[in-house]
């Protein structure tokens, strides 16, 4: 099997939209996402962002692939995964067989992008720290132990027991983000963008998911038809 695409995580999301977003932002070189800074209205349908563009791609791309993740990667059957990231890594120890060992059975690469010489984005995956207003008390016990975990010897512990990368600068040379299975994870961090934190985030995104397996998929929408549908509902979303 050539490549293979999660297709069937659509329905799930603004998750998996941060899991093709990575294709989305290197096809218009990171200039945008999907709304404006403000988050008052959709950017993704102007030219410089890309949109058709990033939708065509992703449907050649599917050409190589079948319509769903029919066995998952780590049965050793699938030639490329586009969406594949580190938090993926305990499951490279349950591959079919015996563990997988990245530099020998599998090999890391950035997402593609349209032209060489392009940059390689990535985006970072979770959310920022929030402390919820209660009461003063609390508030203060949040914030020291904020200020506990951002210290590097408890982040690293943190990180390794999680699964994570470090967002910590001064950890990033630390030997255990230095070993060749980790580092081309870290190496990429240099191109991470924070998707949005926008409350309207999720909703945006799912209307992009909702025409995407017309457009990428089943080939039944023109790419430009499927930004312009896309756009129309989003804005109906936003107006909400």
């Amino acid at each position: 099997m050539g490549a293979v695409f999660w297709n069937e995580a659509l329905q799930w999301g603004g998750w998996y939209w941060n899991m093709l977003q990575p294709m989305y932002l290197n096809a218009n070189q990171s200039q945008c996402q999907l709304l404006n800074r403000l988050g008052t209205d959709i950017v993704f349908d102007q030219p410089e962002c890309q949109m058709a563009e990033f939708f065509d791609f992703n449907n050649q791309a599917q050409d190589f692939a079948p319509p769903t993740m029919e066995q998952s990667f780590f049965s050793r059957c699938i030639g490329m995964w586009p969406q594949y990231g580190y938090s993926w890594e305990p499951n490279l120890r349950e591959a079919a067989g015996e563990p997988m060992v990245i530099g020998e059975d599998v090999g890391i690469a950035p997402v593609p992008a349209p032209n060489e010489g392009d940059t390689r984005y990535t985006t970072y995956g979770g959310r920022g720290l929030m402390i919820l207003r209660t009461e003063p008390a609390r508030e203060e016990l949040a914030w020291q132990f904020i200020q506990f975990l951002m210290e590097d010897e408890n982040n690293l512990v943190f990180l390794q027991e999680l699964g994570y990368l470090p967002t910590i600068t001064s950890l990033k040379d630390d030997e255990y983000f230095q070993d060749p299975a980790r580092l081309p994870f870290v190496e990429a961090l240099e191109n991470g963008v924070l998707p949005e934190q926008i409350g309207a985030a999720d909703a945006v995104a799912n209307t992009i998911l909702g025409v995407y397996q017309q457009v990428a998929v089943e080939e039944a929408v023109e790419p430009e038809a499927a930004v312009e549908q896309a756009a129309e509902q989003a804005r109906g979303e936003l107006q909400q």
